[in-house]
């Protein structure tokens, strides 16, 4: 008995001994397995944070990509008010020689006008442009959205040099001055996340490695890069471009206007109210006039830096509201090109003298009679031997009606008097695919509108000829005072057709003058544009005959007149004048009184697509040089826009 008691003592101590055994291995396990999930959880944060300090490395790079596209597209500006900032009009002429030995390199002119409002903020290294967006001790912290948690940083570095593709189309004379110069671009950016880290590079076409950049290693250019095309910038570019350098001719802004282009004054802009100005402000004066309270009051601008708000104001009176910058400038001009020698087909420069009459018998195979003073009528310039021409009309017009018919631009004519009395009701018909012309006279019976001559007698097509979208008229679009009668000018603009109609002296617009296809909203960039153009004259609204609520889109010029509503103070009100484009007039006209209510309502809006290279054929360039992108027809834009072309990508290691 005694000794079956010790032998289940002796295997009751192996037992407990296994289980303690069992119980170490299991914790070894464990703590194994839980080592090797923390390890790999340590593991996925680190692959997780890795890929977004890669994501915050792209933002930033790509964010630097819009930053330099929106200063090339937006910003850039060559202005004799900066003195181009450095650059003088003999550098340029040197550059365009490509003599780059003895003037600063072409890309240091990129970094002279591709500046924001506040400053220059670029830095020189070598050849190089450096612009930074954030440091590495200073970056741009990245937050959640809906927490504000910081989640990450990034800090980018945009680097641009000369590309080495010489300079091309310099012009440096002239209305069309402009040249066309190439850079390369390197932007290196890195994000962090936790303590991960990751750099990326984007470059331009054939640029170097990023690596070559940041070291300042001997860099070869690539030849290629990206072009800006540098040309002096349309009048059409301004919302109002006021040309009188009188302080009489005063440009006078209200409550309730709302300005979204740039606004220009050769003497002084006044404000009576509260209008909105949300586009950059010039003038030459420095003196600012404020007339609200009925009491004028002049406040000195101040420089650009300053916010406008917080001084160009008068309290309890006036209260604009200014979303750009405001400064003094240079004056502006709208000189520099002849629209009668453009539509003869002879260069349309101011200076070089107006057609004779030979010239337009020269440039048109109509009217056969060849001697003395030109005689009224049309004239298609068909045999002027440039590779572009217009339409010539000698006298006063008085009607112009503007049609879209199946595609085509048709101008339906009433001319005063005509060397051909048959002649005096017209037809004319451009196809703006092809820039043929076809003209029709003698209405026989009843035109069904088609875009063709059908229900006239008469008729002749322009063959080989390309419209180069100009007519003007010497001497005056006219208006019959009776109501029930139709006269002056009005219509529809086709929405393939730019058209610039220009006459010597008043034009006169008696109902809507409307887009077939109006810009929708920005980004809708259709292709009708009108200019209409008083020489010496005024473009008139017509008060006694358009209708309550006329619509008008056009670019308006009248720069030794004004842009007004004939019968303004005459009661009663006749609703707005909704208003689609720019204006460059030399005084500014008025559309309605008040107190009582007269005339019409000014509704102002700017056509932004003037803001690209969207302009009417041969209108007047302003005197600053701009940078200009798409919508354009320069042949370095054929394909789209360099500058929105994918980069190349790379992921950067030590930098």
């Amino acid at each position: 008995m005694i000794r079956f008691r010790r032998s289940v003592r002796s295997q009751r101590g192996v037992a407990l001994i296994a289980v303690m055994l069992a119980l170490l291995v299991l914790s070894l396990i464990v703590s194994a397995m839980v080592f090797m999930t923390m390890g790999e959880s340590t593991m996925s944060f680190g692959q997780l944070h890795n890929q977004q300090a890669l994501a915050a490395a792209e933002a930033g790079a790509y964010r630097m990509l819009a930053e330099l596209r929106h200063r090339v597209e937006v910003n850039g500006e060559l202005s004799t008010q900066l003195a181009l900032r450095g650059a003088t009009a003999l550098e340029l002429d040197a550059i365009c020689r490509g003599d780059s030995h003895s003037v600063r390199l072409p890309i240091n002119l990129l970094t002279d006008y591709a500046y924001p409002t506040t400053g220059n903020d670029w830095r020189q290294a070598g050849d190089a442009a450096i612009l930074e967006l954030g440091t590495s001790t200073a970056p741009i912290v990245m937050s959640d959205s809906s927490t504000g948690a910081a989640i990450g940083s990034f800090h980018a570095t945009l680097h641009v040099r000369s590309s080495g593709n010489p300079l091309r189309d310099c012009v440096l004379a002239g209305d069309d001055s402009r040249f066309l110069m190439w850079f390369d671009y390197a932007i290196v950016s890195t994000g962090r996340v936790a303590n991960a880290v990751k750099t990326v590079c984007l470059r331009s076409p054939n640029a170097d490695r990023c690596a070559d950049w940041v070291s300042g290693v001997s860099w070869s250019p690539s030849n290629d890069g990206v072009p800006i095309l540098v040309q002096r910038e349309s009048v059409a570019r301004y919302a109002a471009m006021l040309l009188s350098s009188s302080p009489a001719g005063s440009s006078s802004f209200y409550s309730g206007a709302v300005i979204n282009g740039k606004v220009h004054s050769n003497s002084r802009i006044r404000i009576t109210g509260n209008p909105t100005f949300n586009a950059t402000v010039t003038q030459v004066d420095a003196d600012m006039l404020f007339s609200g309270c009925g009491t004028d009051t002049n406040i000195t601008i101040q420089q650009p830096s300053v916010n406008p708000n917080s001084y160009l104001r008068v309290p309890g009176c006036d209260l604009p509201t200014f979303n750009n910058t405001v400064a003094t400038a240079s004056p502006e001009s709208a000189a520099g090109t002849n629209p009668a020698r453009a539509a003869v087909g002879m260069a349309p420069y101011d200076g070089a003298g107006e057609p004779a009459s030979a010239d337009v018998r020269g440039a048109s195979n109509d009217d056969a009679y060849a001697a003395g003073a030109l005689r009224d009528g049309v004239y298609v310039m068909d045999a002027c031997g440039a590779s572009s021409c217009g339409i010539y009309i000698q006298g006063d017009v008085q009607q112009m009606v503007l049609r879209s018919e199946n595609g085509r631009q048709v101008i339906l004519l009433t001319i005063g008097t005509s060397w051909d009395s048959a002649q005096r009701n017209q037809k004319i018909i451009v196809d703006p695919a092809t820039g043929t012309v076809q003209r029709c006279w003698m209405l026989s019976g009843s035109d069904p509108g088609m875009g063709d001559c059908a229900g006239w007698a008469s008729t002749r097509s322009y063959v080989g000829l390309t419209f180069n979208g100009v007519m003007f008229i010497n001497g005056s679009i006219t208006s019959d005072s009776n109501p029930a009668g139709s006269s002056g000018l009005y219509g529809m603009v086709n929405r393939n057709t730019r058209l610039t109609l220009a006459a010597d002296r008043e034009i006169r617009i008696t109902d809507h003058l409307i887009y077939e296809t109006p810009p929708a909203a920005p980004g809708h960039n259709p292709i009708n544009v009108l200019g209409v153009w008083s020489r010496s004259g005024d473009v008139t609204i017509v008060g006694a005959l358009t209708p309550h609520d006329v619509y008008i889109d056009a670019v308006i010029l009248a720069p030794n007149g004004r842009f007004w509503v004939e019968g303004w103070n005459l009661p009663p009100a006749r609703g707005n004048v909704y208003f689609l484009g720019s204006t460059v007039q030399n005084t500014f006209g008025a559309f309605g009184g008040f107190n009582p209510d007269t005339g019409y309502g000014r509704v102002m809006g700017f056509d932004w697509r003037l803001s690209s290279d969207v302009r009417p054929p041969h209108i007047p360039k302003a005197q600053h040089f701009t940078s200009v992108r798409l919508p354009s027809d320069a042949w370095i834009f054929a394909h789209g826009d360099p500058l929105y072309f994918r980069p190349e990508w790379e992921e950067v290691i030590g930098i």
